[in-house]
């Protein structure tokens, strides 16, 4: 499955930028009367913009599965290379927004699984929104308190940790939402069952009931 959605997305990949308007030479060249003809058919040589469609799309999909994936036209370095300095940072964003949604989620399920009537219908209510708001609108409004009014975190730029909160919690709070409707779901199907009474009977308190055991069959369910 996965390599088909590889596959799939390479090959769309493809096709883009065969349908961008204009000459992929010129593009490159910096436009029409940068390069001449010589210096043209060289260019259009060494990219193979003059073999037929079918042998490009071959050639590019064995240069992706060897790992060769081409210069950037931007940045003027091997894409592989760009990629590779990219994916520390992005690595890095994205594991601590799954840290920050699995810690708020586990916590919330705790303190609301079976809880009064009108607190479960509040946050259901609250994970609702968090879910149906795109990403950069909770960025927007996170940048706008904290780092514009409040002044708390730097608006742009890599500052190490301080630059990483906002946009970790951004990605966690809607990830934050699913989980805890999951997990409280869970925890109260849990908390229903015949092993919870005799637990309860052993005289194990609510809380370690929730966390030792409630949690462990929430979490496999």
């Amino acid at each position: 499955m996965i390599v088909a959605v590889l596959w799939g997305a390479a090959t769309i990949a493809f096709i883009a930028v065969k349908l961008i308007p204009g000459d992929p030479v010129s593009i490159l060249s910096g436009g029409e009367n940068i390069v001449d003809e010589a210096e043209r058919a060289a260019l259009v040589h060494q990219y193979g913009l003059d073999q037929p469609l079918v042998l490009q799309y071959v050639r590019y999909i064995g240069n992706a599965l060897l790992g060769n994936f081409g210069e950037s036209y931007q940045y003027r370095q091997p894409v592989i290379d760009v990629i590779s300095e990219a994916a520390g940072p992005t690595l890095q964003l994205a594991g601590s927004a799954i840290i920050i949604a699995l810690s708020l989620a586990i916590t919330v399920a705790l303190a609301t699984a079976g809880r009064r009537r009108g607190l479960a219908v509040t946050l259901s209510g609250l994970e609702l929104i968090l879910l149906s708001t795109p990403v950069y609108w909770i960025g927007i409004v996170l940048l706008s308190l904290f780092s514009f009014q409040l002044q708390w975190f730097p608006v742009t730029g890599n500052d190490g940790f301080a630059s990483l909160v906002l946009p970790a919690i951004a990605l966690s709070l809607p990830l934050t939402a699913l989980l805890s409707q999951v997990l409280r779901d869970g925890l109260e199907e849990a908390l229903s069952q015949p092993f919870a009474l005799t637990v309860r009977a052993r005289g194990v308190g609510e809380t370690l009931l929730r966390f030792r055991h409630g949690l462990r069959h929430a979490a496999l369910a």
